[in-house]
């Protein structure tokens, strides 16, 4: 079955046994803290205004997509932020064969954000190819983790971990990150980058570890990282002499 309405702003939203739910806005969290749950195969959720907001407004907002559901920012201009606002908490969970497709993603976005991705998980763009962005910790002042283990794959054009505030990203096992455009760790923030046991970090557009006033930090547990497409992209430690990069 299909619903369609214009927003989902507190309580408890379940989208399950191939269920749809269409709506202009999702606010999980505003005010009153919120979960929305897409379960099952063929369940999705889709949003289809300017932006989706988990975690929102001081308040707790939570997303999880599990057993092949879906959740969909529709258009490559609608937005998620996860941690909407200062003093919001967002926490995404994507597992089970779950997707998330989105264009552009915020992870901590003026607030404090987290994804985990397991077990064949996957985060893409709209229409099943890689978002236009991630920013793990957006704006200043914000703090944002992304974790994928088992089996899990993100694709994403730009990726900065640490923009303007703190991020983090963790690829403890068996999981792997493809960014088709510039991989910057600590653009104008702080940002972390582990690569654990069987994990790929493929940045084929480029890697920056530090960059502007910022420090970046890449450690490499057992993973492997790749620049460039075939291996032979650039690699720059402290774009500026200001930035810090190890």
């Amino acid at each position: 079955g299909g619903f369609s309405g214009s927003s989902v702003t507190s309580g408890t939203l379940s989208v399950v046994e191939g269920g749809a739910f269409t709506t202009g806005l999702v606010v999980s969290g505003n005010g009153v803290p919120a979960s929305v749950v897409v379960d099952g195969a063929g369940s999705r959720l889709i949003a289809r205004q300017s932006f989706a907001q988990i975690g929102y407004e001081g308040t707790q907002g939570t997303l999880e997509v599990r057993n092949q559901g879906q959740f969909l920012c529709d258009t490559s201009t609608t937005s998620l932020r996860i941690g909407g606002q200062a003093g919001s908490t967002g926490g995404v969970k994507i597992h089970s064969f779950g997707e998330l497709r989105a264009d552009r993603i915020s992870v901590g976005y003026q607030g404090q954000g987290s994804i985990e991705v397991d077990n064949m998980g996957k985060i893409l763009g709209p229409t099943g190819g890689a978002a236009a962005s991630m920013f793990i910790g957006d704006q200043p002042g914000s703090r944002g983790f992304v974790k994928l283990s088992g089996l899990s794959e993100m694709k994403v054009g730009e990726l900065r971990v640490g923009s303007l505030g703190s991020g983090e990203l963790s690829l403890p096992l068996s999981s792997t990150v493809t960014a088709t455009g510039p991989t910057i760790i600590g653009h104008s923030g702080s940002g972390f980058v582990t690569v654990g046991p069987l994990s790929n970090l493929r940045a084929d557009g480029g890697l920056t570890v530090g960059h502007n006033t910022s420090s970046g930090h890449l450690k490499l547990n057992g993973g492997l990282v790749r620049v460039g497409p075939s291996g032979e992209g650039p690699l720059v430690l402290g774009e500026t002499t200001y930035g810090t990069g190890t």
